[in-house]
């Protein structure tokens, strides 16, 4: 995306490691609450909390809460809540097989959680960066009282998942709505060539959030100017094959 990509292939050595380094999140009786598993980019295994991730209330330029961002890189924070507080055309629809540069112009699809009959009920965005092989999140590593010193930290699925079901502004948006659709604002959570967007969707519902999780196929793109913010996904590659960029349920 403008201000998103794929884990780097120096951090995709991290998958070697990631099915037996990252095992389900155990829960803690310290003030911290849960407490959770991720890989650094070196391949060093990390247990942190959450109230150790660095996360931010996505809101609209109304004020309402239409989504929860995990910045990972520099910039990321700012270009997300102005993304946020445009004009979101992804709300109603978004660009399929996008090609970079190209989207005032470019044949959009209708989005799948929008419902023509209630066009005034809002997804909730998940945005971070990400690949078929793990979410990046920033984790403060600071001692208490000091400035934060964030390390990034490679995820997958379920620890995605319990990151966001015990986010607060998550909770409130699924207290007033838990059937409110989910759309993962990140490359290749979708694709069929693995489950990430799926088993952190799964943890979610456990949770009791029932709406329906939509996640991309390819690279994701979120795009804005002054006024509008867009989002298309990149043709994707599954099994050495091209397939449709597109969000899908999962």
């Amino acid at each position: 995306m403008a201000n998103s990509g794929r884990i780097t292939e120096a951090s995709r050595a991290v998958e070697r490691v990631m099915g037996s380094a990252m095992s389900k999140p155990q829960a803690s009786a310290g003030s911290g609450g849960t407490r959770l598993s991720g890989i650094t980019p070196n391949g060093n295994k990390i247990k942190f909390t959450p109230d150790q991730v660095q996360q931010m209330r996505l809101a609209s330029w109304g004020g309402q809460t239409v989504g929860i961002s995990f910045p990972s890189k520099p910039g990321d924070a700012e270009f997300r809540k102005n993304w946020a507080s445009r004009v979101r055309n992804s709300d109603r629809r978004y660009i399929p097989d996008y090609n970079k540069g190209h989207y005032r112009h470019a044949p959009a699809r209708s989005a799948p959680w929008h419902n023509p009959g209630n066009p005034n009920r809002l997804p909730f965005y998940l945005y971070g960066h990400g690949s078929a092989e793990g979410f990046a999140i920033n984790v403060n590593t600071a001692r208490p009282g000091r400035p934060p010193k964030y390390k990034n930290v490679y995820i997958d699925g379920r620890t995605h998942g319990q990151l966001v079901k015990v986010n607060e502004h998550f909770g409130r948006a699924s207290a007033a709505d838990p059937t409110r659709p989910l759309v993962y604002v990140s490359c290749e959570a979708g694709n069929p060539s693995g489950s990430l967007a799926r088993d952190s969707a799964r943890v979610v519902r456990e949770a009791g959030h029932t709406g329906t999780a939509y996640a991309a196929t390819g690279k994701v793109h979120a795009i804005h100017d002054d006024l509008q913010s867009w989002v298309g996904v990149e043709q994707g590659e599954a099994k050495g094959a091209k397939i449709s960029g597109e969000f899908r349920v999962v």
